[in-house]
């Protein structure tokens, strides 16, 4: 055998490339993070800490992020096309 420790096709290729798509700041913009809020018995205290949360950075917030589910908040709930889940 030679020096060569390596067999047929193990040689190093090099990694293929990967292209992403232009992100401007427009587009960025516009995709807001789809998040749903669930309580379950005996966790409302961490939903009470958001509520504070959210009283002092809505506008903020209201900026980067849909909420989609929410019983707290809001009546008509949506569960599809979630990014996050908070439990």
């Amino acid at each position: 055998m030679g020096s060569d420790s390596s067999g047929p096709g193990t040689a190093i290729r090099p990694s293929p490339k990967v292209y992403y798509p232009l992100m401007t700041k427009q587009s960025v913009a516009q995709k807001k993070l789809k998040v749903g809020w669930f309580s379950f018995t005996c966790c409302e205290d961490s939903t009470m800490i958001w509520i504070e949360m959210m009283n002092q950075r809505f506008f903020e917030w209201k900026k980067l992020l849909e909420i989609r589910h929410a019983r707290v908040l809001q009546k008509h709930n949506r569960l599809r096309g979630l990014d996050v889940a908070f439990v």
